[in-house]
């Protein structure tokens, strides 16, 4: 059943087994949950742990191929995710995530428990040690041919000028595109410079807007803590 909401990316209530992965007090942790509802661009879980806003976990889960970017012929998807939304005053919490992809963001191998951000996002409350980082430009866009339906999708790179997006739309150079953020007011059309499959496997298309992109979305604040 779709459940009728205001995400742009509509999510499917689905029970599938997720392997859930991440980090807490400087020690790894795994659990073995079902899902409670999934889309193209994240998943709901149940979770035991203590989970934070703009923490990343890895998943593994059967998700259908419909609701995948890339692995459609493997068993389990594999993806990192951020946290997004935690509720529930008692065990297990329902965790809300925005899938980021094969690969985690840049600085999480360093540190796992860091807390990842969308530039709109304020930052940790005062007297959080935890590191945060912004997800600049990761997850938070979406793009449409003419009147057809809108592609959640995540940037690549992020300038004034363009962006370099993984999406699986059949494009050609010189088409123009409709491309807004998520969370934000920026819209803009887009020309259509390139589009390829990179060696991992995932499709990009490389744009050129026709409005610039905000100050804040290039050089969000708080990205160099």
């Amino acid at each position: 059943m779709v459940i009728v909401e205001r995400r742009h990316c509509p999510r499917i209530e689905v029970s599938l087994p997720t392997v859930v992965e991440g980090h807490s007090a400087g020690e790894p942790w795994k659990e073995l949950v079902r899902s409670i509802d999934a889309s193209l661009g994240g998943a709901s879980l149940p979770i035991e742990h203590e989970v934070r806003w703009g923490q990343v976990l890895r998943l593994s889960l059967p998700l259908p191929k419909g609701l995948r970017r890339y692995d459609l012929g493997d068993p389990s998807y594999e993806v990192y995710a951020v946290v997004r939304h935690v509720a529930g005053g008692s065990m297990p919490h329902r965790v809300g995530t925005v899938f980021l992809g094969r690969n985690p963001p840049a600085g999480y191998a360093e540190d796992p428990e860091s807390l990842f951000l969308l530039p709109s996002d304020p930052p940790p409350v005062s007297g959080d040690r935890r590191r945060f980082r912004r997800l600049v430009p990761l997850v938070g866009f979406r793009v449409r041919q003419g009147d057809g339906p809108w592609d959640p999708t995540v940037a690549e790179n992020l300038s004034r000028q363009g962006a370099r997006i993984m999406s699986a739309l059949s494009v050609s150079a010189g088409q123009w595109l409709d491309f807004e953020e998520l969370e934000g007011g920026f819209r803009t059309r887009a020309e259509v410079g390139s589009s390829y499959v990179g060696s991992d496997g995932i499709p990009r298309i490389d744009l050129r807007f026709e409005t610039p992109a905000p100050e804040r979305l290039v050089h969000p604040p708080g990205a160099d803590q």
